[in-house]
Order: C-alpha cells, then structure tokens, then sequence
C-alpha cells in the first residue's frame, strides 16, 4: 500500500514539474528565456534535496521516517524521469526546428503598453506617455538578428531615442570585442538614402516603408583574430517629420563584411586605436 501511494505522489508530482518545464519553454519564446532557467535549476535542486532526504541515515528506524523516506525516494526518482524525458523532448525539438530561431511582433501598440510588453529592449529615458504608439519587429536565428522599429512620436523625442540606441550598439560593440579576444572596428556616421538591408534575418514586417532620403548609422566590426572575417553589427535610424515617425533597423550577422578589415569607413570612429586590437 505504501508503495502504490509513493509511485502515485511522486506521478503527480513528477507530471507537475513536466508540465511546469513545458511551459516555462512556451512562455520563454515570447518573453525572456533566461527568466525560466532559474525555475528549471529549482527545480532540478529539489529533486536533488528530495533524493538526499530519502538517502540520509537509511537505517534510521521509525514508521514514519521510513514512510517520509519512500516517498522521497519515489519523488525523486520519478522526477528525475520525468526531467530526463523532457529534456530529451527538448533536444529532439531544438534539433528538429531550431530553439534559436524565432519572431516576435507587435504593431501599433500605444506608448505604456509598448514599455510594458518591450521593457527589456525599450531605451532608457524614454517615458511612454510621450510616445503615440510603436511597432516591432525582431527575427533571430542561432548567428544573427534583425529588429525593426516604427515609432510615431515627436522629433524631439525621436533625437533622443535616437541617441540613446545609437550609444547602446556603440556599447555593445565594444563589451563584445573585449571577453571574445576579437578587434573592434566602428564608425558613427550619415549616409544618404533609404536605411540599407543587408542580409536581412527573416522577413521584412509589412508595416515598414520609411521613406526619407537620409540616415544615422552606428556601425561596428568584430573581427576574429585568424582571418579576415567577424561579426557585423549596425544600427540605423531616420525620422520622417511628415509623419512624426522614428524608423530604426538594428542588425547582427557572423561572416558578414561591412568593410575590409583595417578600412573602416569615414566617420566618426567608435573607438580610439588601441581599443580597434584588442
């Protein structure tokens, strides 16, 4: 009889963590991964508790330590199953379609609940209540992204989202460069015409058609130390005062070429000389 109520309680606990892990990876697709693995490490510590609890002092006598230690055992065991059959589900499915690769958007959201539903990515400084409404798009697979913008907002508004996103992607460039032994190359810089789409990641959302003759260009190269090829990174940005809109485009690509290695654009540079050989 013990036996059968440790089997069905360390089931129903076993298929609730499962259930906890599947959805935990639903929401991660939508939201932020990384939120999720602190869950998943409990709950593997717990298993590991539970399994310890069963194993300390295995000759202590008494009814019910020996009850309560049936049932961490079984708990345990049963979890560690089921944890096992999960995981394998999860490798066969990030093999089968690509756990890297994915796409969010929102169209048209007003400017608080842009914030809200954006706030890992939304710059710094900008209070949403001056914000009419934005649009994203962003599409990543396992070595690039791309991420489109549309916000409609005034101009003074749009010179400082502006600002703040072209100093992010210089920022990022550099914190890359340093852990990854590899040189930094960048330029700050305007160009004239359309925003460029090069090796664009996924599809272009419907919405985007800027259609100003200019843009801000922050743009980097992470070159790998053997050769003469690296990582692109850029972010472009144009307001069209017609329409009292912000359009940005941010990219990332492994082996893309903005510039031969040693030739950066003219522009303003990014970085001073000792930081382009890191």
């Amino acid at each position: 009889m013990r036996v059968m109520v440790s089997l069905v309680l360390g089931m129903i606990v076993s298929m609730l963590l499962a259930g906890w892990i599947i959805l935990g990876v639903l929401v991660a697709q939508h939201f932020n991964a990384s939120t999720n693995l602190g869950g998943f490490a409990a709950i593997l510590m717990a298993c590991l508790v539970g399994g310890l609890i069963g194993l300390k002092n295995p000759h202590r006598k008494g009814t019910r330590w020996m009850a309560f230690r049936n049932y961490s055992l079984a708990t345990f065991g049963l979890c560690a199953c089921g944890c096992l059959l999960v995981v394998s589900a999860m490798v066969a499915w990030i093999v089968r379609t690509g756990l890297w690769d994915s796409r969010d958007e929102v169209v048209e959201l007003a400017g608080a609940e842009a914030q809200q539903r954006l706030k890992h990515v939304w710059p710094m400084g900008i209070d949403p209540k001056v914000v009419v409404t934005v649009s994203r798009a962003v599409e990543q697979s396992r070595d690039s992204f791309s991420g489109w913008w549309r916000v409609k907002t005034t101009a003074k508004v749009a010179r400082q989202w502006t600002e703040i996103v072209h100093l992010e992607e210089a920022n990022k460039i550099a914190q890359l460069a340093m852990p990854n032994s590899k040189s930094a190359e960048g330029v700050r810089r305007t160009l004239q015409g359309r925003i460029p789409l090069g090796n664009v990641t996924g599809n272009i959302p419907v919405w985007w058609h800027p259609h100003t003759d200019s843009c801000e260009a922050t743009e980097g190269m992470l070159w790998y130390a053997d050769g003469d090829t690296g990582v692109a990174r850029a972010i472009y940005s144009t307001f069209d005062a017609s329409s009292d809109e912000l359009w940005v485009y941010e990219y990332a690509c492994q082996h893309d070429l903005l510039w031969s290695k040693g030739s950066p654009p003219d522009g303003r540079p990014l970085f001073s000389d000792t930081q382009h050989d890191q």
